[in-house]
């Protein structure tokens, strides 16, 4: 699958969500590339990047959505990159917004992560990380000042308008 066809897939499930599509849960909480996701008050390894969250099936549905759409591009050179990133996203949306009464938003900030993610791709240059130790982490070309629900949902309004 080639970067526009990801893009795709991407603002697709974004829409969907946007459009009022349910949150799906995974079988089990994601574990690998160096991130954990987990329920608040779940014990577990703290040099992973972890999420902790009410909504953390949501999250690891969404992370293995995104692995399936990525699939071509992801390896093991970049994986802990892509993972790490996605992570950090939802993260930064709960420090900063206390948004975990709030799955979709938690999960189009990881799309919206997902998405800048293939576009340096398809630009050639993929940003790699800066630091990560355990549930801190920074990433080059990552904000660190999250986006809105409501500008992530502009955001992917103008794509979907752009794009299709």
């Amino acid at each position: 699958m080639n970067i526009i066809q990801i893009k795709k897939q991407i603002l697709g499930i974004a829409q969907e969500l946007m459009q009022g599509g349910q949150l799906v849960q995974a079988n089990n909480n994601w574990g690998g590339a160096g991130v954990i996701v987990c329920f608040p008050g779940e014990e577990t390894d703290e040099s992973r990047i972890i999420v902790r969250s009410q909504f953390a099936l949501e999250i690891s549905y969404f992370i293995e959505t995104l692995r399936d759409v990525f699939n071509d591009v992801i390896d093991f050179e970049n994986k802990f990159e892509f993972y790490g990133r996605l992570a950090h996203s939802v993260n930064v949306a709960l420090m900063e917004h206390d948004s975990d009464s709030n799955g979709r938003y938690l999960a189009l900030a990881m799309l919206r992560e997902a998405y800048e993610i293939a576009s340096e791709i398809e630009m050639g240059r993929l940003q790699v990380m800066l630091i990560v130790t355990g549930s801190q982490s920074t990433f080059k070309g990552q904000s660190q000042h999250p986006f809105t629900a409501e500008e992530i949902e502009e955001f992917f309004r103008k794509e979907i308008e752009t794009n299709t």
